[in-house]
């Protein structure tokens, strides 16, 4: 069952016209929350995407959400207040490639991505080679986000630019670098912005550490959680000997590939690591993905459009159609009063009835116990036309989302 929330009007200060902070997470210091749902028609290839996308999000996201078919993004955005749901990412496909559309709650804004290429975990996974066998171990914290060439001065000439790089950092928590524990970092997710066509690169890594300086029989030994049998040998070099046949070191990474782990008390199958030179490695576990910014829209999934990547309008056609919007939202308010009202009249409807009732029935009662007859009256009839009249405004609240039934053609030439 659908919650049903009551609509909350956007602040001014949170347009993004007026203020860049407000697409900065408003509630800091809370852990960000989302949920990535497909919405209309799709490929074969979109269900494993968004199984994708919900893997890089865990562990601060619904990973088992099943999405109705007949569901609408108004649905989605009720629920986000009960759930404590920050920012909802709707992947959707309208032509050969799919588009991503992420928006924050509760006020905007909303950025869109087009995909133009993409490689599914499962592919990337067969391309390794060596895989890593248990992914749940590494999905327990969030991954540490690194924006490279997202520069100050591109962002200041490039505003929608900016918006992306401010959204992406606002769906997963922050870090103190202070305070952070090496164990928590288990994985990247890289973001590169290329000037020249305006693409970012989204890549998804494990981080691993191994130890370095030592031979592999030695490593083989730190590295695993059980001790060697030396029940049969004389010595350890006869184990040593016997994994490998003689000794061999490793070849070394560089020097600002290699970190000294802190001491730290460790559980009894935990491999010994303490005080180890180690080399970080990152490995790619997908998926890849290439996105473009198309759209920039100051409110939930609607509003005025920001950004747009293949449409430009002169100041008076913009100027045009914010009156447009404007008086849209006002017939909205006006329509929303109208509702609230004709509600409130049908519940206060309702309640003189029940008083009537009740007042009828002790009136019978108090005649009963004088042994009297009283006819039973009949209720008083209301005006059916005025109870559906409130029926009608009362199903038909407007939530203040903007349709997502209409296509993107008649949402650009509406919203701006």
């Amino acid at each position: 069952e659908i919650v049903t929330m009551p609509n909350t009007s956007r602040k001014d200060a949170a347009k993004l016209g007026k203020d860049d902070s407000a697409m900065v997470d408003a509630t800091r210091g809370k852990v960000p929350h989302s949920i990535v749902v497909r919405h209309g028609p799709s490929t074969s290839h979109l269900a494993p995407l968004v199984a994708d996308l919900r893997l890089i999000m865990e562990p601060n996201t619904a990973i088992k959400l099943r999405e109705r078919k007949n569901a609408s993004i108004k649905d989605y955005v009720a629920i986000a207040g009960p759930m404590d749901v920050s920012h909802i990412m709707v992947v959707t496909q309208r032509s050969k490639t799919p588009n991503i559309r992420i928006s924050r709650m509760p006020h905007g804004p909303t950025i869109t991505f087009r995909v133009e290429q993409y490689t599914l975990r499962a592919q990337v996974r067969a391309s390794l080679h060596k895989p890593p066998l248990d992914m749940n171990k590494y999905i327990h914290q969030s991954p540490l986000v690194i924006l490279n060439n997202f520069e100050a001065d591109i962002l200041a000439e490039k505003r929608h630019l900016k918006i992306a790089s401010l959204v992406f950092q606002s769906m997963f928590p922050a870090i103190n670098v202070k305070t952070v524990k090496l164990g928590d970092c288990k994985r990247v997710l890289l973001l590169n912005l290329n000037e020249d066509n305006e693409t970012i690169e989204l890549r998804h890594y494990l981080i691993r550490t191994k130890p370095v300086g030592v031979n592999r029989s030695i490593k083989r030994i730190i590295t695993t959680s059980k001790l060697p049998n030396l029940q049969s040998a004389e010595d350890i070099s006869e184990i040593l000997n016997a994994r490998s046949g003689y000794a061999t070191s490793d070849s070394e990474m560089e020097a600002d590939a290699q970190v000294e782990l802190p001491r730290v008390k460790r559980a009894r199958k935990e491999p010994i690591t303490a005080h180890q030179r180690s080399a970080v490695c990152l490995t790619e576990v997908g998926p890849r993905m290439t996105l473009r910014v198309i759209k920039v829209e100051d409110g939930v999934f609607g509003g005025e459009v920001q950004y747009h990547a293949f449409e430009t309008r002169s100041q008076v056609e913009v100027e045009a159609l914010r009156a447009k919007h404007n008086e849209k939202e006002r017939l909205r308010k006006e329509r929303k009063a109208k509702q609230e009202e004709n509600v409130q009249r049908k519940r206060e409807l309702e309640e003189s009835k029940r008083e009537l009732k009740l007042a009828k029935r002790k009136e019978r009662e108090e005649a009963a116990a004088r042994g009297e007859t009283v006819e039973d009256d009949d209720d008083e009839e209301v005006d059916s036309e005025e109870d559906d009249e409130a029926d009608d405004d009362a199903e038909s609240v407007d939530g203040g989302v903007a349709d997502d039934d209409n296509d993107e053609e008649d949402e650009e030439a509406d919203d701006e």
